[in-house]
């Protein structure tokens, strides 16, 4: 029997050890552990999620199935408030733990009219690299320490509400800026823009089915799956003037004020 464990144990596939400062790889096991288990404890998904499953499945097996070598930019397009943000957020719930380091760069857009990109880099950079202080003095200079920094480390990116192509040229400008097995996910609304800046592939985010913005509604309202009896035909209506997009607060309120 401690024969056949030692064996199993033996084709295991581990960490590499050797040359390496003892503290790095108990960083190493540590962050991994912790990213495992938040993952592990995160599994339940939001009843406001209503449909995300299928639309992550669908992206996963078409775009980061394993196997799919070299480092890919992948577009997620679509109109306003559609949820192309909140499927990348899910995306990157779910697989974030399989990659070396990870960021998470919201609302790129609003964010550049507020502050300059520097900010963005810094950003990018602390989370991959897990740093407080990151100097860059300028955009360029940050272009280089991201490209200079980042090329051997497996890293999955994702770059949220993206409107002009220096943005991207800032904080993913190019494939060779990441090792093998990397994942760079980019949404916009403009599918011209992904195209133009390279990305490997687009996904074009789909709007709610009737039964699934029916479902989302009444459990933004209702806080249940189904509304009760009288409502039912009000809610209907409702569903049918959001034209199935994802519903806001304010439309919401609507209904009660209705």
């Amino acid at each position: 029997m401690w024969k056949a464990a030692l064996k199993e144990v033996g084709s295991i596939s581990e960490w590499d050890l050797r040359n390496r400062p003892e503290s790095k790889a108990i960083q190493e096991i540590v962050r991994r552990i912790s990213s495992e288990l938040n993952c592990r404890f995160s599994k339940t998904i939001s009843k406001d999620l209503v449909g995300i499953d299928s639309r992550v499945e669908e992206m996963l097996d078409y775009y980061f199935c394993e196997g799919s070598g070299g480092v890919h930019f992948v577009g997620i397009c679509g109109m306003g408030g559609i949820g192309k943000t909140t499927l990348a957020q899910e995306i990157y719930r779910r697989i974030s733990s399989n990659f070396e380091a990870s960021s998470f760069i919201a609302n790129v857009s609003e964010e550049t009219k507020n502050q300059d990109l520097i900010s963005l880099q810094k950003q990018l950079l602390s989370e991959i690299l897990e740093q407080c202080e990151i100097r860059i003095s300028n955009v360029c200079e940050g272009i280089d320490v991201i490209g200079n920094r980042l090329w051997d480390k497996r890293v999955l990116i994702v770059l949220d509400d993206v409107d002009r192509e220096e943005q991207l040229e800032a904080l993913a400008g190019k494939h060779d800026w990441f090792d093998f097995g990397s994942r760079i996910i980019l949404t916009s609304r403009d599918s011209h823009l992904l195209r133009r800046c390279g990305v490997d592939a687009v996904y074009t985010s789909k709007g709610l089915n009737d039964d699934e913005a029916f479902e989302l509604f009444s459990w933004r309202v209702f806080k249940e799956p189904y509304p009760k009896e009288d409502y039912v035909e009000l809610s209907k209506e409702f569903v049918n003037y959001a034209k199935r997009h994802s519903f806001s607060y304010y439309t919401c309120k609507l209904f009660y004020h209705f």
